[in-house]
């Protein structure tokens, strides 16, 4: 699914401002003030969620990128809820079909902010990384959806800790193998899933001015549902 969405907000923090535009501050979280979910929620982003916009003088083309998968509660605060991405699955920048030098194209943690007041849009957010590299990027299988995601809390914090997506087809291996059956894959672990205090501040990305790609979060993120811990019995 493709669709034109808003100029790229590049995400490490030196560059935020610059590139907000207009000297505009971007709101910042500190991911160890995000309270444990009381309950845990789940996003479905069914296929890869992209949008390109040429803007400026200039006609600079950038892309918006969302990778598939289940998008899993990590935290939340007194604003909202905020639903992890598959590891890797932010994207803004030039397209990805067209390769750029320099800290512009790379993939980040993140996710979708929902906000508690309905009428507010959904949001990106993404973790601010100062070194310049990729996220390790994590592609679900095709099949990974909300009813087959488990999800493991710390016994002492209670934070959600790990993630295990059951079928098989994950594109790269950047995840721990948590079950073999007949030598196919039944399951990632996604270690790196909700280890945001580790990863920076987080930033939210300023709201698509785009209406259908909207929309379409907006689908998304009224559809959260529960999912069922590790080992839960039906």
């Amino acid at each position: 699914m493709t669709i034109r969405i808003s100029r790229s907000t590049a995400t490490s923090a030196g560059a935020l401002a610059l590139l907000l535009g207009g000297g505009g501050t971007p709101a910042l979280a500190d991911p160890g003030e995000l309270r444990p979910p009381a309950h845990v929620t789940c996003i479905h982003v069914p296929a890869v969620l992209s949008g390109i916009e040429t803007k400026g003088l200039f006609k600079v083309e950038s892309e918006t990128r969302l990778e598939r998968g289940p998008y899993i509660a990590e935290g939340e605060d007194a604003e909202g809820t905020y639903y992890r991405a598959p590891p890797g699955g932010v994207y803004q920048g030039p397209p990805k079909d067209k390769p750029a030098k320099g800290a512009w194209q790379l993939d980040r943690d993140g996710g979708i902010f929902v906000a508690r007041d309905p009428s507010a849009p959904p949001q990106l957010y993404s973790y601010v990384i100062e070194n310049g590299t990729s996220a390790a990027t994590l592609v679900p299988p095709a099949a990974a959806d909300c009813t087959n995601t488990t999800y493991v809390r710390d016994p002492n914090t209670k934070a959600v800790r790990v993630a295990a997506y059951a079928g098989e087809g994950v594109a790269r291996a950047d995840a721990k193998r948590v079950g073999l059956a007949g030598g196919s894959v039944i399951g990632y672990a996604l270690n790196e899933l909700i280890e945001g205090r580790n990863n920076g501040r987080i930033v939210k990305l300023p709201q698509s001015k785009n209406a259908e790609f909207n929309a379409r979060l907006g689908e998304f993120a009224r559809h959260a549902v529960p999912i069922k811990a590790e080992g839960a019995q039906d």
